[in-house]
């Protein structure tokens, strides 16, 4: 999981909710492009929840529901430490603010 966090001390999110997604929505197999891990289907999900706590339910998370978040599934559960992952996404969109700090939190949910 890849999840969008507000700045602790701002309370701001880099993930700007003004977008043009959807709220609370889950966007299937967002486009995505992920190396350093073995699998044949490796997908990623768009989850833009911010006010429904819904998906954090399902998943047995406590978590912070101020940002959306990405789901990356299909890979192989054995990963060796060290591996590295890349996790490109290239079509994010961005927002029109500047220099807001942006707070990513990458979380390993098995």
């Amino acid at each position: 999981m890849v999840q969008f966090m507000a700045d602790p001390i701002t309370k701001i999110n880099g993930w700007d909710i003004n977008l043009g997604y959807a709220a609370n929505t889950i966007y299937k197999e967002y486009p995505c492009i992920v190396t350093g891990l073995t699998g044949n289907r490796i997908r990623c999900d768009l989850y833009t929840y911010h006010t429904n706590p819904g998906p954090y339910d399902e998943l047995h998370i406590n978590s912070d529901l101020t940002g959306s978040f990405f789901i990356i599934y299909g890979f192989i559960n054995t990963i060796t430490a060290g591996t590295l992952v890349t996790i490109d996404l290239p079509r994010l969109k961005i927002g029109g603010n500047v220099n807001v700090p942006a707070w990513v939190k990458v979380s390993i949910l098995s």
